[in-house]
């Protein structure tokens, strides 16, 4: 009697403790709608901000069709006027990380505002007709996503900043083309460091073929040697 009740009580604690976001699809956790909003937006970003995605290499790899954490806030604060603050971005494109929309590749489970890589996923929506499809509604499916924002106190903070406050945290034009130099100088760096992993390994295969075909010249025997003149 005292181990079914143990068992009872493990299978309900089991029960309490379970994971969600294991047990469930992002669809059934955030809703058909939410998911649909998501899958919206990332279309929009593909067709009107072709130029944020392309190859891009860091000392990790080389990583093809990609987007910068910090390209994404700028973009969304730009063209949704309601998205007040960077912590608003920032939540969103977290959602769309939540539901698999968007990747990591770095397989980093929180979104950074940061010079750090994110690829978009191919799925489709599977409704015959989403209300988010449409060029015009993407903005209401933002909307929605940002219902399902849990903006915490401190970053609730940054969204109740003065104009004045606002305009003066705003980047220098200096600043901006500081960051940027910074960011094509990572990526350079990248790059030559790949190179010359390459051919240092092209430099190895192409020594150790000499070797080889050095052994086995050296072990060739002479048609003349072991010969006695008569």
């Amino acid at each position: 009697l005292r181990r079914k009740r143990s068992a009872a009580g493990a299978r309900a604690l089991s029960r309490r403790i379970s994971n969600p976001y294991l047990e469930h699809t992002p669809s059934q956790i955030y809703g058909e709608n939410s998911s649909c909003a998501g899958r919206a937006l990332r279309n929009i970003i593909i067709v009107q901000a072709a130029d944020l995605i392309k190859d891009r290499v860091n000392l990790k790899g080389f990583y093809r069709r990609s987007c910068v954490g910090s390209e994404l806030v700028d973009w969304l604060l730009e063209h949704c006027p309601f998205v007040q603050c960077r912590s608003m971005a920032i939540g969103v494109w977290q959602l769309l990380l939540d539901m698999g929309i968007m990747l990591s590749v770095d397989q980093n489970l929180y979104f950074q505002d940061t010079y750090v890589f994110y690829q978009f996923s191919s799925d489709e929506c599977s409704y015959l007709y989403c209300e988010f499809e449409r060029e015009e509604e993407w903005q209401n499916g933002v909307k929605l996503l940002l219902q399902l924002v849990p903006l915490l106190p401190a970053r609730a903070g940054i969204c109740e900043l003065s104009h004045q406050k606002i305009e003066d945290s705003e980047e220098s034009s200096d600043e901006i083309l500081v960051r940027l130099t910074s960011a094509v100088q990572r990526e350079l760096a990248a790059v030559i460091a790949l190179k010359a992993r390459k051919s240092a390994i092209e430099q190895e295969e192409e020594n150790g073929d000499k070797h080889v075909i050095r052994t086995e010249a050296g072990g060739v025997p002479d048609s003349q040697a072991g010969v006695m003149c008569k």
